[in-house]
């Protein structure tokens, strides 16, 4: 039997929270379709998890190929991933329904749910925004608004006006708290549904990853040598990310699984992940806790001295006050959180040959210049440069340090610098006691 191991990367995009679940979803059902044999019987598969069955089965079948176990391992989400990529975490671990968050973007997380209530202008401002109404451009704009039944041009103009006269910092164009009760409810549905067994790894771990940004920051420690700056240095720091693992049962080692993952971290995960900036207010600890209960009643509150020593460690070895973390859309610093996942499974042991694949869901990626020669010499001119080999002696080599290369090797590696041929600045740039050639047309 060999492995197919995936490791996810899920995009964020606010408008593409559907695209994202569909795709994760079916990611979902290929793993309970590879587990069928094994811990769930056939008869329970439904949807496209009976089609990924019959393809497992036949590839199994022939001479030519292998059984094939299909195993996700390290996802990490931003924004509207992170909150698909935090349910697909419950589906996994706890075996839960995975398409109960179909439901929850199309209905529940509807614009027509999530819009404010903002305040309604005084009788000056509408009159005002009466008279502009007869303008082109104005008609225009409100013309354009017609399509979106969600939207009309009275709640765009209340929006506008409360966000410019109102002194809470909370009043935003959508309802952040909705949005929170909206992720623990379908957190607590997915526990109370049917569960059809975990579909865990047998070995390793089981990593997510939830990108955020804390708009206040926090101090973190440089390393410099006491040689060059006895004092300690620290910069504020405003990137994030909440992690979570669980660790199988490996029953014949005696090992259970081990899951210390509640419903109110992943919301909190799920919520600051996807708290768009200025359109959802800045959330906190506290906050979160309100709006949890709020939509799971039942649920069970992390305390705050163990939620701080898990989720803001930094924080906490810094001694910064961690009621100062208020978290935003992880989008803002880190839209595709690639490292996390490469990190992770640097780590994942493999009893058998394993097929390793880090799949990015991007659901509009960019496309490249459609003139063919105009990328073939971008592409040349990226291999030319990227190619560069600076002339040394049999002594010394281009991958030293400047100041390790002989007398010789300096004069003549600034002249090939220097040269049309090599591509690069015509004088050296300083950096500190190093010296870096760039290519042609770069600055440092």
């Amino acid at each position: 039997m060999k492995e197919l191991r995936i490791g996810l990367v899920l995009y964020g995009g606010v408008a593409l929270a559907v695209y994202i679940n569909g795709v994760v979803t079916e990611f979902w059902q290929a793993l309970r379709a590879s587990r069928a044999n094994r811990q769930i019987p056939p008869e329970q598969l439904w949807g496209t998890a009976k089609i990924y069955a019959d393809l497992l089965s036949e590839l199994a079948g022939r001479d030519d190929t292998t059984e094939i176990r299909v195993v996700i391992d390290a996802v990490a989400g931003t924004s509207a991933g992170g909150v698909n990529g935090a349910a697909l975490f419950k589906a996994i671990v706890d075996g839960a329904d995975a398409t109960i968050l179909n439901r929850v973007w199309l209905d529940d997380a509807d614009i027509s749910n999530l819009k404010g209530d903002p305040d309604k202008p005084g009788l000056f401002w509408r009159s005002i925004d009466a008279i502009l109404g007869f303008l082109p451009f104005a008609k225009k704009y409100r013309s354009s608004l017609a399509p979106h039944k969600s939207l009309d041009w009275h709640w765009v103009r209340n929006t506008v006006y409360t966000l410019l006269t109102t002194q809470d910092a909370r009043r935003t164009p959508l309802k952040g708290e909705f949005f929170t009760e909206i992720i623990s409810r379908s957190l607590a549905e997915m526990s109370r549904g049917e569960k059809s067994g975990p579909l865990l790894p047998n070995r390793g771990t089981f990593d997510l990853f939830l990108t955020r940004t804390d708009l206040h920051g926090w101090p973190r420690h440089l390393p410099v040598s006491d040689a060059y700056h006895r004092e300690d240095l620290s910069e504020r720091t405003h990137a994030h990310v909440m992690a979570f693992r669980v660790r199988p049962a490996v029953p014949e080692l005696g090992l259970t699984q081990k899951n210390t993952v509640t419903d109110f971290d992943l919301t909190y995960g799920a919520r600051t992940t996807a708290g768009f900036p200025f359109a959802f207010a800045p959330i906190t600890y506290q906050t979160t806790v309100d709006d949890f209960l709020n939509g799971n009643p039942a649920g069970e509150v992390r305390p705050k001295k163990s939620f701080d020593d898990m989720y803001l460690r930094e924080h906490v070895l810094m001694e910064f006050p961690t009621d100062r973390a208020r978290m935003v859309d992880g989008g803002v610093l880190d839209n595709r959180p690639f490292s996390d996942v490469t990190r992770a499974i640097e780590a994942k042991p493999a009893d058998r040959e394993v097929k390793r694949v880090v799949a990015y869901i991007e659901p509009d990626p960019e496309r490249s210049d459609p003139d063919p020669e105009k990328n073939s010499a971008i592409r040349r001119r990226r291999t030319r440069e990227s190619s560069i080999r600076f002339p040394t002696c049999s002594g010394c080599s281009a991958m030293s340090p400047f100041w390790e290369i002989c007398a010789a090797c300096r004069r003549a590696m600034k002249r090939f610098a220097g040269s049309p041929r090599s591509g690069l600045t015509t004088s050296a740039t300083r950096h500190g006691s190093s010296t870096v050639f760039l290519p042609a047309g770069m600055t440092p």
